[in-house]
Order: C-alpha cells, then structure tokens, then sequence
C-alpha cells in the first residue's frame, strides 16, 4: 500500500500525515503537512486514519489539477 509509519507520521505519495490521538473523542486526527492548504483527515483506528489519509491526498491531488493549479509538497 505504500505506507509507511514513523515517529507520528504517514507517508503517501510524497506526502506526509501527521497523526494525532484525541482521548476525549477516541479518535485519530492529522494534517497533510508541507503544503500551504490546510487539508486535514481523521479516522477511528490506525486503518481508518490511513485510508483517509489516502483519500485526502487523492482529493487534494485533483482538486489542484481540476484548479489548473500546480501542487507542489515541502518536505523538510
């Protein structure tokens, strides 16, 4: 699936996810990090979270393209 899991992170893409935990709702929350929108994804389980997190790269993918406007991640 191309995953990896680091430190808090998910990578996907050339994207990276943060991954945070809230205790109060019981779920799992993060960010696209590295771009200039704020794109964001949760999910109730590590598998939920991913494959959301994978959905919103996809989504912000053509949303770019369909804009006309090139994409471009900040890694570093």
């Amino acid at each position: 699936m191309g995953l990896k899991l680091n430190s808090d992170q998910l990578y996907y893409k050339d994207f990276i996810g943060s991954i945070n935990f809230s205790a109060n709702d019981q779920i799992y929350y993060g960010k696209i990090e590295g771009i200039s929108d704020l794109v964001t994804f949760e999910g109730n389980s590590v598998e939920s979270l991913t494959l959301d997190f994978h959905q919103s790269v996809e989504d912000y993918i053509k949303g770019c393209k369909d804009l006309g406007r090139p994409y471009s991640v900040s890694v570093g």
